[in-house]
C-alpha cells in the first residue's frame, strides 16, 4: 500500500490549522529573511509545527537561523525601497 504524501501532508497541516495558502505565505516571509519581528506568535507556532514535521527546505531553515542570529546580535535589516 502506497501513501499519497501530498495528501498526508495537506491533511496534517489542515489538522494543525495551517492552510496551504498560509504555509505558502509563511515560506515567503521566511525567504524574505528580514527579521523575526515580522512574525507574530501564531505564525511562530505554525513555523514550529512545520519545522517539527520536516516541512521546511534547507534554505528556509537556514533563513530562520540567520534571522535568529541577527536578532540575538541586534542586527536589524530594513526592506529595500526602490525610488524612481
Amino acid at each position: 500500500m502506497q501513501i499519497d504524501m501530498t495528501k498526508f501532508i495537506n491533511d496534517y497541516l489542515k489538522k494543525e490549522g495551517i492552510s496551504p495558502k498560509v504555509a505558502t505565505e509563511l515560506r515567503y516571509k521566511i525567504n524574505e529573511g528580514l527579521s523575526l519581528d515580522q512574525f507574530n506568535e501564531s505564525e511562530f507556532k505554525m513555523i514550529k509545527t512545520m519545522c517539527g514535521a520536516d516541512m521546511l527546505t534547507n534554505s528556509e531553515l537556514r533563513g530562520l537561523v540567520l534571522m535568529m542570529c541577527n536578532d540575538e546580535l541586534g542586527i536589524k535589516f530594513e526592506e529595500d525601497i526602490w525610488e524612481t
